[in-house]
């Protein structure tokens, strides 16, 4: 377990499996992530779950509350490239059950476990431009801003958001920016 000021990771239990589907189908969450469109059946999580434990590329982790343990959110490492030691990354947040700033202090949890313990060098994300929850807690940290050599930039795609076009941005993480600055103490 990875334990911040706001927040313990930990990797996902079959008793998380309920709130997921719930994350996964709450509809502030789907229109502020990419790659969650389609609502998902709480039935078909146990052979999500079942699948996810198999795929050396992907490792989720609950998101909980350090002072009551309950599950708030989902966060972890996608499309692991062991090779080129990179993988991209993301936090989503139930709404109305994660504390302010349980973003931020999950970012640099996953960050200080990426870099220090899986031995990754380079974290990517992809960040809607009308998801100001997640832009502030990728910029607003003054550590992330300044010290960790986070790259906001235009993909040149769209994506549909309630008959919206939203321009989804990416952000780059680097060991080495890191190390130079002080941000990501965990």
């Amino acid at each position: 377990m990875l334990t911040g000021r706001l927040v313990t990771l930990r990797p996902i239990r079959a008793e998380d499996l309920g709130f997921l589907a719930d994350l996964a189908n709450t509809l502030e969450v789907r229109r502020n992530v990419v790659g969650w469109d389609w609502p998902v059946s709480p039935d078909a999580q146990h052979d999500w779950f079942a699948a996810s434990l198999r795929d050396s590329h992907t490792h989720r982790l609950t998101v909980t509350d350090v002072t009551t343990g309950a599950p708030i959110g989902l966060t972890g490492l996608w499309d692991v490239d062991w090779h080129n030691q990179s993988a991209s990354t993301a936090v989503k947040l139930m709404p109305g059950t994660a504390p302010k700033g349980a973003g931020s202090d999950s970012i640099m949890l996953i960050m200080a476990w990426s870099f220090y313990e899986v031995g990754l060098r380079r974290l990517y994300s992809t960040i809607l431009d009308s998801n100001a929850a997640s832009l502030g807690a990728y910029v607003r940290n003054r550590s992330l801003r300044l010290n960790m050599g986070i790259l906001l930039r235009t993909l040149g795609r769209v994506v549909s958001r309630s008959g919206l076009i939203v321009d989804p941005g990416s952000a780059m993480l680097n060991l080495d920016d890191e190390r130079r600055g002080q941000g990501g103490a965990c």
